[in-house]
């Protein structure tokens, strides 16, 4: 299990997220490498689930999108129209399956944010489920 977050972070379009803060990281299914990425160790599937209350500078869409392994998991993003200096909250959950690979081959997951320069405050959650 682990929970990572970030307050009043300065978010850029298309880069990943930094989840500065660590709240609980327990066992070793899941990691943090780096601010911006989530290592799952071991075979299963996995709830994540991630939220963010951004304000952005400009009028625009914004939008938090998972990847994995470099790849867009589709399903899990959340899109919205920010108004210059309001508050847009952005949310998904979603399953991650991770197939049976060894410890030299792991699962990464990243965060991505896209649209205007924002300020955010982020959470991201991670659980083995099985």
């Amino acid at each position: 299990m682990l929970q990572v977050y970030s307050i009043a972070q300065t978010l850029t379009d298309n880069t990943y997220v930094n989840f500065i803060n660590k709240s609980i990281e327990k066992g070793c299914t899941s990691i943090q490498l780096t601010p911006n990425t989530i290592q799952l160790n071991k075979p299963g599937v996995y709830m994540i689930y991630c939220n963010a209350d951004v304000t952005a500078d400009a009028v625009g869409d914004v939008q938090i999108q998972l990847y994995k392994n470099g790849t867009v998991v589709p399903e899990a993003k959340s899109t919205s129209t920010a108004a210059t200096d309001s508050i847009v909250p952005l949310y998904f959950t979603t399953l991650v399956k991770v197939q049976n690979v060894c410890c030299q081959n792991p699962a990464i997951i990243q965060v991505m944010y896209t649209g205007p320069a924002a300020t955010g405050d982020t959470n991201l959650c991670v659980t083995k489920l099985c």
